[in-house]
Formats: C-alpha cells, structure tokens, sequence
C-alpha cells in the first residue's frame, strides 16, 4: 500500500470474533465520549511499538483474503495477510509486537464452545471446505524470520495488549475486541490496514 491517506481504525462498530465484553461499547463512546475518537495515520505511528491482537488479525485474514493453497492443500490465506500486513508496518516505520491468545478463561471457555456448536466445523475460508490454515507454530516462525517479537498471553490476547500499554511497553493496543479499553489500554487502535477514513478510540492521555 501507498499508505499516505491511510489510518487505522473507523468509529462505526465492527463485529469481532471476541466481541464479549461490553455491548456496543464503541458505540457508547462515540456517542458520549466523541472527542475519545480520533483519525489518525500509520505515519502517526513511527517508532512507536504497537501491541497486535494476533488471534483477531489472524482469523480475519482467513475469513477475507482470497484462497492461497499450498503445496499440502492447505489454505494458507492468514499466512499470507499476516506477511503483507506485518512488512507494511514495518515499512511505515512502526514496531509491531504480536499477541496470541493463551488459554482463555472457564467462563469465556464455555461461550467458545458454545459458539462452536452453533457455527458448526470451522473452514479455511467461508464457503470452503478448504482446510484451515497451518497451526499457530507457522505464525510465529513467520514472524521470527521477520525478526518480528511476538509472545503468548497467560489468557486473553486483549487483556495482555492493553497491559502492554499500561506498563509502557507498548505505545498502544490494536484490536477489534473493545474490551482491551475496560482492560486498561489508554489507546486502542481498530480496523488497522482500512484504506479509508479511520478514527482511533481512545480511553485515558491525550498525548501524542
């Protein structure tokens, strides 16, 4: 991408495949909270590190992107986004820093579950039956050979982002999953890489 119009996240809500916490959150902020949004761009973001929810970026890859498959038949389509995605970053001069999920709560456990059940076998691609991409394992290699840093929430990927933040190792926390706001991220990013006009929600310091 060319980058020079972009920015990184729009104030409309967005479904997200974590959406649990609290119900339209984001549109409660942009309704009593307006000035909490903002737009802003990836040149905004120069040499600060960025804390990625991975699970969330990963599973949109694979539900948008068009099919890639490999050699072995799999889809390898969030491979594939997570590449393009991470290189651009690091063109735009951001430092990005990758958070899969750990072993999610009992009570978020059984939603998962239950989610399952309703949505049925998951597939490579919506309307595939392709199957999915390669294990988390590929991700992280990925990402080493980028010399990209990544690490592995104790639970929720949202919560460690917005932990990130508050201890001052990360700059912000990019996620659809709003509840990293309740968690305590001062600064949340969303719907990171939409080539349109974007606004960032934000929870806390007004500083640049």
């Amino acid at each position: 991408g060319d980058g020079s119009a972009e920015a990184l996240g729009t104030c409309a809500e967005a479904p997200s495949p974590a959406a649990m916490g609290i119900v339209k959150l984001a549109k409660l902020i942009e309704e009593e909270a307006p000035d909490a949004v903002r737009p802003v761009t990836l040149q905004d973001y120069h040499d600060r590190v960025v804390a990625l929810d991975a699970s969330v970026a990963i599973y949109q890859f694979r539900t948008a992107m068009p099919q890639m498959i490999n050699r072995h038949g799999q889809n390898i389509s969030s491979l594939q986004g997570l590449f393009f995605r991470t290189l651009h970053l690091l063109e735009k001069g951001l430092k990005p820093l990758f958070v899969f999920e750990g072993k999610p709560p009992k009570l978020k456990q059984l939603v998962l579950a239950k989610r399952a059940a309703l949505s049925g076998p998951r597939r490579g691609t919506a309307g595939s039956d392709v199957p999915a991409s390669p294990p988390r394992r590929d991700s992280e290699t990925l990402l080493t050979l980028l010399g990209v840093p990544y690490i592995q929430a104790p639970a929720e990927a949202e919560a460690t982002c917005a932990a990130l933040v508050k201890s001052g190792h990360a700059w912000c926390a990019a996620t659809e999953d709003m509840d990293a706001l309740p968690f305590g991220a001062m600064r949340l990013l969303r719907h990171l890489g939409v080539r349109k006009r974007k606004k960032k929600k934000r929870d806390g310091d007004n500083k640049r």
